[in-house]
């Protein structure tokens, strides 16, 4: 597990693990720093959601992590056709390049500019 304070190693440890992930089917990831500005098929992004120290030791971190993945689909019953492989896919890369994944879900994320997408988030211990 990765016990760092330098936020942007571990976002840029996330973008490597997955950009041109295949996942199956012909279709790789495009991973981006952050939420790209037109939310597309198969692009992935991290989120920092929190960081804690660990025991007593205030130089070293533990960070929690939310990875969205956009599916092809607009519905969310787009994920019955992608959302298991994707999935695997995704928590292996990140399990095995980057922390301790600790949850794998379904959502629907809506955007201004493209609409409701269905998605996969990854939850991510760093």
């Amino acid at each position: 597990m990765t016990t760092t304070t330098d936020l942007t190693t571990v976002r840029a440890a996330i973008v490597a693990a997955l950009d041109g992930l295949d996942v199956g089917d012909g279709y790789t990831l495009s991973a981006h720093s952050g939420e790209p500005g037109a939310v597309g098929p198969n692009d992935a992004w991290p989120v920092w959601e929190s960081s804690a120290p660990i025991g007593l030791n205030v130089s070293a971190f533990r960070t929690e992590w939310a990875v969205y993945v956009a599916l092809g689909d607009t519905e969310r019953g787009g994920l019955v056709a992608r959302g298991d492989v994707v999935a695997a896919a995704v928590m292996t890369a990140l399990g095995t390049m980057v922390g301790q994944v600790t949850t794998a879900e379904p959502v629907s994320l809506t955007f201004a500019n493209s609409g409701t997408r269905a998605a996969v988030r990854v939850l991510l211990t760093a």
